[in-house]
């Protein structure tokens, strides 16, 4: 007897469990069906594009940060000589690195500028 109420207790607890995952699984799928198609009327592809781009600060701000990595690559290849080891910084991009190697400068950027303007 008691092997039997263990099992209801179970059964109901999972039952309990399940109602609202099926309630929600529901829902979402009612809002699956027309989410495509009530974000899309009404709006045109200029209108996207201008909520699909980037925001102008964060662009900014990857560029300063690349132009600050460009100048920390420059300057290690200066000071690298001098600092005892014969460690190479990897540069994950090989076409980057190959343009790098031949024009003797990662970046192009003058060093006598400040590192961090």
């Amino acid at each position: 007897m008691a092997s039997v109420h263990a099992y209801w207790k179970v059964a109901f607890k999972r039952f309990i469990d399940d109602v609202p995952r099926l309630i929600e699984h529901q829902l979402n799928q009612a809002l699956d069906e027309n989410l495509l198609e009530r974000l899309s009327d009404g709006i045109s592809l200029d209108e996207a594009e201008i909520l699909m781009a980037e925001n102008p600060e964060i662009a900014e701000n990857r560029t300063r940060l690349q132009e600050v990595v460009c100048r920390l690559q420059e300057l290690e290849q200066l000071v690298g000589p001098y600092m005892g080891g014969d460690e190479q910084v990897e540069i994950s991009d090989a076409a980057y690195s190959r343009e790098a190697s031949a024009s003797g400068s990662l970046c192009g950027s003058d060093l006598s500028q400040n590192l961090f303007e």
